[in-house]
């Protein structure tokens, strides 16, 4: 009997190998030295450590390997503490607790970026065991991911526009990201290449909210991996973009999300 599987290619062309290596440097949360740097500026700096490029950006294009320098594989977006049952753990923005737990427990500093990381472990578990579900619950945190980070900087906005505030009542994702961008930053997304694969994500996680309501699904591998393979701009690539619209740095774990490997169906 044949099987169709889902299978991540084994390398990333040299041209996105090169781009990632320059958007690591230019744009983590890793490290400055290169923040803001032209592209020659940063292949000079690989050069003075003694890497030569071409031999760089070809160890780059195997999923997984590290930027020297600038990435550092290890970082987590929570963490877990231990105290006594008495003992109380707060977070603070502007004198008002955010955040909040008694005892031990984890904490997530950045509520979009534990969000995110868990739309990648589900993305992970869709292409080892080819799990729908799984595939709507990476689309799901995706999405929530994204609304997370919006939402974060419509609340400092409001702490720090009094009398210009946004709704947060709004539950209309677009106009969060278009209205309240482009207010917040001047900038919008609806006419970014990514706007439209974020569209095909929300599409996807309503057509999972509707499945509660039905006895069945029915889905085919090779929709699937193009779902996957549209998780690059259609949730890191946002977030990419939001970041560099708050003038931000941005998770490495991001970035890497804009150059996955490519999902493909092959049968065993």
């Amino acid at each position: 009997m044949v099987f169709n599987i889902l299978k991540e290619t084994q390398k990333i062309s040299s041209k996105k190998a090169e781009a990632l290596i320059l958007d690591i440097a230019r744009h983590s949360t890793n490290g400055s030295r290169l923040h803001g740097k032209s592209d020659d500026d940063v292949k000079q700096f690989f050069a003075s450590q003694g890497y030569d490029w071409k031999t760089l950006r070809e160890s780059i294009r195997t999923p997984g390997v590290p930027v020297p320098f600038v990435e550092n594989l290890l970082g987590s977006s929570a963490f877990v503490f231990g105290g006594g049952k008495h003992d109380t753990l707060t977070i603070m923005h502007h004198g008002k607790p955010v955040a909040s737990f008694h005892g031990s427990g984890q904490i997530a500093m950045f509520d979009y970026h534990a969000k995110y990381d868990q739309a990648i472990t589900c993305r992970k578990r869709v292409i080892k065991d080819a799990q729908y579900t799984e595939l709507l619950s990476c689309a799901s945190h995706g999405i929530a991911a994204v609304e997370s980070y919006i939402n974060t900087q419509a609340f400092y906005w409001n702490n720090n526009h009094p009398n210009d505030t946004l709704d947060l009542q709004e539950d209309r994702l677009d106009i969060k990201l278009n209205d309240w961008l482009k207010k917040m930053t001047g900038k919008r997304l609806n006419h970014l290449s990514c706007w439209n694969h974020f569209k095909d994500y929300q599409a996807v996680n309503n057509e999972g909210l509707k499945h509660t309501m039905h006895p069945a699904h029915a889905v085919n591998f090779s929709e699937m991996a193009t779902t996957l393979n549209k998780f690059r701009y259609g949730i890191a690539k946002i977030l990419f973009e939001l970041h560099i619209a708050f003038k931000q740095m941005v998770p490495v774990s991001i970035i890497r999300g804009m150059y996955f490997a490519d999902i493909e169906v092959i049968n065993t």
